[in-house]
């Protein structure tokens, strides 16, 4: 029934009970009526005069149940689905009906036991399978979730809603393309399907599709005003955007609908972090963790910030949250043997300590192997495929292997990234000796002998993974850093492997660029590279990590706000004590970092040819 024919039977109905006050299915229709045209007050009174007619009758107590859920009065409504049930015992609308108010209170393995019972009496009603695979999808029981839609969908395949929860289900797997389809087929279906929209919203976002996102959204909020979840889907848009006063506008709308909402308090802690107001983000994240102790970002996210304000200890520990984060969730190795966080003695143990983020990540991260074998552990190293030739003789390791290969017997592990929290680092205590990886003598000389040049030789890089979540901020366009690379006096050499569309087109167009990227086979040839480099730029990459461990110059090209590692407001930093940092003024600028880059290179040329110039004079 559409929301017109709704208010034609309203009409019809308040003139029966005109007549007629005391008419029970009147009333009680009208009850049922009303909350379908959210005129709650009219629906209280239409349902409580109905009880006072009847109180026996178990469909009333039922759609008095999904008014006072609708009305988000959840206990209440449970009462009175209570009361359906002790009158009608296998009442199984009545159950998945109280599965849903108690979903809204987060009891989901009591709502999925609902939902249990109702499809346990009524197995051919396609909307209890519906109700139950939301209840899967917001335990992030993925597989579950995505049963029940398609069974819903097999019952009844002009069921909007399943379509749409199917879709959902795709965008918290990340397949968005997939996603779409879904959301498409449930709008051919219904199109005025707020929560469709909501999704397509969702999975362009989740593409960086903003525009599109953007559009979807408001055409969700066009349909339901008081959608709070499409207002947060529009903070996060405009918080990926670097448009803070649009995005704490959404996240305001959502919290006015929604105050306990956990995620729009997280997306408000997301803006001030990035306009680096931390007080203010970091009581955004309590008021999230607050409300919502489950929400794994919220501890992670503030973990991210405590590190870049040099608070380590409380930050590692919040860091080791990013297991229950959806980012990380398919990393995390489910093995029976224990994590070692410096808790138990390891002395002639073997443990595993296994790469679990970035490239960059991992280089930054084997400083701490040594320690670990100085307690007398043996050390089983699994990392990407590509860093192994480079790590092959990496002090303190007895076995190097390539993730994916077979694993050899171990009795502890420990991911790299929580070396840091096992071995208590703080700022005064970060393990910065460099170099602490080096290049086999061959690789070295075979690269020295294609590079030798009488100019400063420089290497730059300036774009990192393009699936990594913060890559709009930190990564440069080529033809952006382009201006670097005229400074007199030196011979540049292209360092980046994977290119961005045009990239090898401009690259080709500069010959003043040598370009050495066709020829890197693996890290060791990058390593080996720069070992007869002057200089490495780039920005904030795994190039920058690996110029750092091998103890050479580097200048790192940071955004607004960096990375944790990088810390804030310094041009050093612990972790590479060869490295010099060249941060954004102003969000999303890189006219002044590139400005102070390019004289700095010029002194460095000029210091370079008084050298050299004193060097003849003293012969």
């Amino acid at each position: 029934m559409q929301r017109g024919e709704f208010g034609k039977a309203e009409k019809i109905l308040l003139q029966i009970t005109a007549r007629e006050p005391k008419n029970f299915d009147a009333n009680h229709l009208l009850g049922i009526v009303s909350t379908e045209l959210n005129k709650f007050e009219q629906a209280e009174k239409f349902f409580r005069t109905s009880l006072s007619i009847n109180a026996k009758n178990p469909p009333l107590y039922k759609n008095y149940g999904f008014f006072l859920t609708k009305a988000r009065q959840f206990d209440k409504a449970i009462e009175q689905f209570d009361v359906a049930l002790r009158l009608l015992p296998k009442f199984a609308l009545a159950y998945s009906d109280r599965g849903n108010a108690l979903e809204k209170l987060n009891k989901f393995d009591d709502a999925i036991a609902d939902y249990n019972r109702a499809i346990a009496l009524a197995p051919g009603v396609f909307g209890f399978y519906n109700n139950r695979g939301g209840a899967f999808l917001r335990k992030k029981q993925f597989s579950e979730a995505l049963s029940d839609f398609k069974r819903a969908i097999e019952l009844n395949p002009s069921f909007a809603d399943a379509h749409c929860g199917h879709g959902n289900v795709l965008v918290d797997l990340k397949r968005h393309d997939e996603a779409l389809a879904s959301y498409e087929k449930a709008l051919s279906l219904r199109s005025d399907l707020e929560n469709a929209w909501l999704g397509r919203g969702n999975a362009f976002a989740g593409l960086k599709r903003y525009d599109d996102a953007l559009a979807a959204y408001d055409k969700a909020l066009s349909l339901e005003p008081g959608l709070e979840n499409a207002w947060l889907g529009l903070g996060n848009v405009f918080c990926d955007l670097k448009r803070a006063d649009e995005a704490f506008a959404a996240y305001d709308k959502a919290l006015a609908l929604k105050p306990d909402l956990t995620e729009a308090w997280l997306g408000r802690g997301n803006v001030f972090r990035e306009l680096r107001r931390f007080d203010e983000a970091l009581a955004a994240y309590d008021k999230a963790i607050v409300l919502g102790p489950a929400c794994a970002q919220a501890y992670y996210n503030e973990g991210l910030l405590r590190l870049s304000l040099g608070q380590m200890e409380v930050g590692w520990t919040k860091c080791e949250y990013r297991w229950d984060v959806q980012q990380f969730r398919p990393g995390k190795r489910n093995f029976s043997q224990p994590l070692w966080l410096d808790d138990s003695d390891i002395k002639d143990k073997t443990i595993l300590l296994h790469a679990e983020q970035g490239l960059g990540d991992t280089l930054l991260a084997c400083r701490y192997i040594p320690m670990v074998a100085a307690l007398g552990a043996k050390v089983v190293l699994e990392v990407q495929s590509s860093l192994k030739p480079l790590l092959e003789d990496f002090d303190g390791v007895s076995m190097l292997i390539g993730r994916g290969e077979a694993l050899p017997h171990f009795d502890v592990h420990c991911p790299l990234m929580s070396l840091p929290l096992a071995l208590k680092t703080t700022i005064e205590t970060i393990p910065s000796a460099v170099p602490y990886i080096t290049v086999r003598k061959n690789a070295v000389e075979k690269w020295r002998s294609k590079l030798g040049a009488q100019k400063l030789k420089v290497g730059i890089a300036w774009a990192g993974n393009p699936d990594f979540v913060n890559d709009r901020d930190r990564s440069i366009l080529l033809k952006n850093i382009l201006p670097v690379t005229c400074v007199n006096g030196v011979e540049y050499f292209s360092l980046q492997k994977d290119l961005r569309h045009g990239d090898d087109e401009l690259l080709n167009a500069n010959p003043y660029i040598v370009r050495v990227d066709k020829e890197i086979n693996d890290f060791e040839d990058t390593a080996a590279i720069m070992m007869s480099l002057d200089l490495v730029i780039s920005s904030d990459t795994s190039i920058v990590n690996l110029a750092g461990a091998l103890g050479r110059p580097v200048w790192v090209l940071l955004p607004f706000m960096s990375d944790w590692r990088w810390l804030l407001d310094r041009d050093d930093t612990p972790w590479y004590p060869t490295a010099r940092l060249f941060r954004q003024v102003n969000a999303g600028d890189w006219t002044i970092v590139l400005d102070n880059v390019c004289a700095a290179l010029r002194r460095s040329v000029d210091h370079r040819s008084s050298l050299v110039c004193d060097a003849n004079h003293s012969l």
